[in-house]
């Protein structure tokens, strides 16, 4: 009897694309801000910080990414 599931996790690619496609979108955007992403069980598999970003603004990040 199989209690559990197997779960996905990001490759590095993934992550990677997902921080690309963040940062063009903010520079779009012209937007100074944290990029946070976090996994299934909410520890950190990718941050970027632009320069002149409010550091308050880190802790914000990480709280919305999970």
């Amino acid at each position: 009897m199989q209690i559990g599931v197997p779960r996905a996790t990001l490759s590095i690619d993934a992550i990677q694309a997902m921080l690309n496609a963040a940062v063009a979108r903010a520079k779009a955007l012209d937007a100074k801000l944290h990029i946070t992403i976090m996994d299934h069980a909410g520890n950190l598999a990718g941050f970027i910080s632009f320069p002149g970003t409010p550091r308050i603004a880190e802790v914000t990040a990480n709280r919305k990414a999970f």
